[in-house]
């Protein structure tokens, strides 16, 4: 992070994060979204232990 830019971790329904990065790449005119990385958490890794 730096230079007014922020780091955003969501979790949530796959239909609600869908939602928001449509939300964040429509944003407002001012705000540039360079890019978008989703990644599962550790609860929906196939080899996260029980």
């Amino acid at each position: 992070m730096g230079n007014g830019s922020i780091d955003l971790i969501l979790e949530g329904p796959p239909e609600l994060i869908d939602a928001m990065e449509i939300g964040c790449w429509l944003g407002p005119i001012d705000v540039w979204v360079e890019t978008i990385v989703r990644a599962p958490t550790e609860m929906q890794r196939e080899d996260a232990p029980l």
